[in-house]
């Protein structure tokens, strides 16, 4: 028996149409008054729905006149990350690496945010640079990682930072086996330059919001997903 909301469902069919159709970070959903009309279900619900989708990395919600839902700029990693994990002898590798990843992002930026120095920041700015002027997919990519390898050495917590520049390598070593199907998907480059720049002006507010744009995982939709998971694959074996 299933027992989903009426706002898990609705959630569920925007998320769908976001991946099947491939729709770009930043492209308009709609208003919420669009959204309500569209699927014909109450406010309440359509706020709920949004707020799961946003725990989940797939909307961003912006107010005022202009605002509405539009589609995350984490979504390009999430599609990626699905299809090269496809390609894997173990498809779980890449998302287990990159969910590392993200349970790390926030306590590493903000701890590099409360103890970047001047000859840190000059670290990091050349990171920046090199992204900037990163040509194609590979490149640009292999930038982004840098940049935020050189935010997790900025910590002065040693073990953390090795911890998280571990799994960086890791996710690296996944993912640039298969270059050709990165082309043209990551667009998270502004999101690292905020992060940047938050560590190196010591702002661990900044450097907090920026780390949750950058990953943004509900640790307890996460725990849900992952047990959904376990039972689906549990009872599937038990019916061979």
């Amino acid at each position: 028996m299933n027992f989903d909301s009426k706002a898990d469902i609705l959630a569920s069919q925007v998320q769908s149409r976001i991946d099947e159709t491939g729709l770009e970070p930043g492209t308009a959903l709609g208003t919420k008054a669009e959204l309500v009309e569209r699927y014909k279900v109450a406010r309440g619900t359509l706020n709920e729905a949004l707020r799961l989708l946003q725990s989940r990395g797939y909307i961003d919600v912006r107010p005022g006149p202009n605002g509405g839902a539009f589609v995350a700029g984490s979504v390009g990693r999430m599609q990626v990350s699905r299809r090269l994990a496809a390609l894997q002898d173990d498809p779980q590798q890449l998302e287990d690496c990159f969910q590392v990843q993200d349970a790390l992002e926030e306590r590493i930026t903000m701890s590099a945010a409360a103890t970047c120095t001047p000859s840190d920041a000059v670290r990091i700015r050349s990171a920046l640079v090199q992204l900037n002027a990163a040509v194609g997919a590979e490149q640009t990519i292999r930038s982004l990682w840098e940049v935020d390898r050189q935010i997790a050495l900025t910590s002065a917590n040693l073990f953390l930072a090795e911890t998280y520049c571990t799994v960086l390598d890791r996710i690296a070593g996944l993912v640039m086996r298969w270059p050709s199907d990165i082309a043209g998907e990551d667009s998270s480059a502004h999101v690292h330059e905020d992060l940047a720049l938050a560590v190196i002006r010591n702002d661990i507010i900044g450097a907090q919001s920026a780390s949750r744009e950058h990953s943004p995982v509900d640790p307890v939709q996460l725990a849900r997903e992952t047990l959904a998971k376990r039972s689906a694959r549990v009872g599937a074996e038990r019916q061979r």
